[in-house]
């Protein structure tokens, strides 16, 4: 493996003949490891007068220049107890904690400002998104989608023919609580004696 350490940096162990950007470059022909009882990598906003960028972390397997960069290129993230991914200032209250102890499988969570969003494809109205904001819960199919519900027997299907609704054994559309029972009826009146027949 070759390594090649770049810092045309002033910063610490940087070089002041190469400039005063503050950047450090690795590169590595073969695999580069990074092993450690915990590993955490951090970014933020410089403090003037340094050079201030975005503080933004970056996570790229780009493939390789034959393909076009179209053939290969895998990021890979794995927990064995759970993978927890969180948005939000560092506020608490109204926006998740970053670590839970909790954590058991796969959590995704927002501020209470912020939404979550997935999407399939870049052409609005023909690919498919959920959408998660304040105001409520979208799941578009598409124009030409499906979007289907299942349990057991039974489906909902929604799409461009239409909406089908199969329930096996029943379908039940707001059958809400049961009837009350009537009323009983009043008791018959006492007939007047000056009122019968002679």
């Amino acid at each position: 493996m070759a390594d090649e350490l770049e810092n045309p940096g002033g910063g610490s162990g940087g070089d002041d003949d190469s400039g005063d950007s503050g950047d450090q470059v690795i590169n590595a022909d073969g695999t580069y490891e990074v092993r450690a009882n915990q590993v955490s990598v951090v970014t933020w906003k410089n403090i003037p007068p340094s050079k201030d960028n975005e503080s933004r972390i970056m996570l790229l397997a780009m493939g390789g220049l034959e393909g076009l960069f179209t053939d290969d290129g895998t990021v890979d993230v794995r927990g064995c107890k759970g993978v927890r991914i969180t948005s939000g200032p560092l506020f608490p209250i109204l926006n998740p904690f970053m670590s839970s102890d909790s954590t058991a499988g796969i959590e995704i969570e927002a501020g209470e400002s912020q939404s979550v969003t997935m999407k399939r494809g870049m052409i609005p109205i023909i690919d498919q998104s959920i959408t998660m904001t304040s105001s409520g819960i979208t799941i578009n199919a598409g124009l030409l989608g499906t979007l289907t519900l299942s349990a057991g027997l039974s489906q909902i299907t929604i799409g461009p023919s239409g909406i089908t609704i199969v329930g096996i054994p029943t379908v039940k559309i707001n059958p809400g609580p049961p009837l009350p029972p009537p009323p009983p009826l009043p008791p018959d009146e006492p007939v007047s004696p000056d009122m019968t027949d002679p």
